[in-house]
C-alpha cells in the first residue's frame, strides 16, 4: 500500500544565506489546486503536467497542459472517486511527449481507497492527443510500472510489476519480451544513440548501477561503493552518466552531522557509460543534492538542493562540477528541475502552504544551453 501525500514541508535547525543570480522566475499556476510534475514538449512551447483539485482526494488529479508562458491551461484527462475505488491519471518524471509534439503518454490507474491508502489494481498506459482528443488505451499494458519513449517516439519501452521489459508499438502492438529483471531491479533507463540499458540493483546491502544489453546479457556493474546510487541519467549524446550517491553519515562526529533532519548526505557524479572516469561534482558536507538534469546539449547540470538551514532550491552547475550557480532561494520549497529542449528555460515545482505550482526560469545568457537534437535510440 502506498501513501499519498503531496505536501512537503521541511524544518531544519541553521540558517544558511546562499546567492542568487538575476534570472528572472515566473509562476505559471497559482495555488487554487496543487500542480506539479511538469514537462516540456520538445518544441519547447508547451508544458504538461499533473494538477490536483484537492489534495486529500486521490481520486481528483488529471493532466493538464498549458503553453510555455502559462497561458492556454487546457484539461486533458479527469480523475474519479466513487466510494472505495477511484480512477486517476499522471506520468510523475517520465516525459510523456511524443517526439512530434502531437501525443501524450501517461498512466491511467483504476484503484481502491481505504483512508489515507492507495492501493493501485490496474495500471494502464494510455495515449492522448495533446488537444485532449482520441485518447486511447494501449493493449497488454494492464500491468505497466514505469514508461518512456524511445527510437525518437516510434517505440515505447515499458518496465510491468514483474520487472519485465518490453518494446512496443505506440498502439501496443508489435509488443517484444526485452528481458527480466530481477526483483532486487529498479529504475531502467534506455542509452540515447546506443543499445544498453541504466538500471539499479540490491546486492549485500546496498543500491549500485548495473547496465546490460536490450535482450538481458552482457550485466556489468558500474559502481561498487559502500554508498547507495541511484536517481542515474544519461547525457543527451549517451556517452556519459550523472547519478546520485547517499552516504549515511556519521552521527559521533558533530562536525559533520548537525541535523536529524539530514542524516545522510547526497552528492552528485558522473561517470562514462562504461563506468569508468567517475567524478564527484558536488562536496559531501551540509548538503543534499538530488534529482540531476543535463542540459540539452550535456554541458551543463540541474539540480535541487537542501543545505541544513534551507529548504530546497534550484541550482545549475557545468558538467564538471565548476561555476555552480543557484537559480532560486526563497521561502517555498523548489524540486523537480527539468529544462526546456531550447536550452533557455527551466521548469520547476515550488511547495507553499501545501500547495504546490509550476513555474520557470528564464535562464540568463550565460546559462543558456545550445538546444536538443533528435538522438535515435537503439540505431
Amino acid at each position: 500500500m502506498v501513501k499519498v501525500n503531496f505536501a512537503l514541508i521541511i524544518f531544519a535547525l541553521f540558517v544558511t544565506i546562499t546567492p542568487v543570480v538575476a534570472n528572472e522566475i515566473v509562476e505559471l499556476t497559482d495555488a487554487t489546486e496543487s500542480n506539479g510534475f511538469p514537462q516540456w514538449s520538445h518544441d519547447g512551447e508547451k508544458i504538461a503536467f499533473v494538477a490536483i483539485t484537492d489534495v486529500e482526494d486521490i481520486g481528483n488529479t488529471k493532466i493538464n497542459v498549458m503553453n510555455s508562458d502559462g497561458s492556454n491551461k487546457a484539461q486533458l484527462t479527469s480523475g474519479k472517486s466513487l466510494g472505495w475505488f477511484f480512477s486517476l491519471s499522471g506520468f510523475g518524471t517520465a516525459n510523456p511527449w511524443s517526439s512530434d509534439g502531437n501525443r501524450i503518454l501517461y498512466t491511467s490507474v483504476l484503484g481502491l481507497k481505504i483512508g489515507d491508502f492507495a492501493i493501485p489494481l490496474k495500471q494502464n498506459l494510455c495515449i492522448i492527443n495533446a488537444d485532449g482528443t482520441g485518447k486511447e488505451k494501449l493493449r497488454g499494458t494492464s500491468n505497466a510500472k514505469s514508461f518512456e519513449w524511445v527510437q525518437n517516439g516510434t517505440k515505447i519501452f515499458m518496465v510491468d510489476r514483474s520487472n519485465r521489459l518490453w518494446l512496443l508499438d505506440p498502439d501496443g502492438t508489435d509488443k517484444e519480451l526485452l528481458a527480466s529483471g530481477d526483483k532486487n531491479d529498479s529504475h531502467f533507463r534506455c542509452q540515447p544513440g546506443g543499445s544498453k540499458i541504466l538500471y539499479t540493483s540490491k546486492g549485500s546491502d546496498n543500491y549500485d548501477l548495473w547496465l546490460m544489453n536490450y535482450d538481458g546479457s552482457g550485466k556489468t556493474q558500474l559502481t561498487s561503493a559502500p554508498d547507495n546510487e541511484d536517481e542515474m541519467a544519461w547525457s543527451p549524446d549517451g556517452k556519459k552518466i550523472v547519478y546520485v550517491s547517499k552516504s549515511v553519515r556519521d552521527k559521533t562526529n558533530y562536525s559533520t552531522y548537525q541535523s536529524t533532519t539530514l542524516n545522510y548526505s547526497q552528492t552528485i557524479w558522473t561517470m562514462d557509460a562504461d563506468g569508468t572516469n567517475k567524478k564527484q561534482l558536488t562536496l559531501s558536507n551540509r548538503n543534499w543534492d538530488s534529482s540531476p538534469q543535463w542540459s540539452p546539449d550535456g554541458t551543463k547540470i540541474a539540480f535541487q538542493r537542501m543545505d541544513v538551514g534551507t529548504p530546497f532550491y534550484i541550482a545549475i552547475m557545468n558538467s564538471d562540477g565548476s561555476n555552480l550557480t543557484v537559480l532560486t532561494a526563497n521561502d517555498t520549497t523548489d524540486i523537480s528541475p527539468q529544462w526546456s529542449q531550447k536550452g533557455d528555460k527551466i521548469t520547476f515545482m515550488a511547495y507553499k502552504n501545501e500547495k504546490s505550482t509550476v513555474s520557470v526560469i528564464l535562464l540568463d545568457e550565460e546559462l543558456v544551453s545550445e538546444p536538443a537534437t533528435n538522438v535515435t535510440i537503439m540505431s
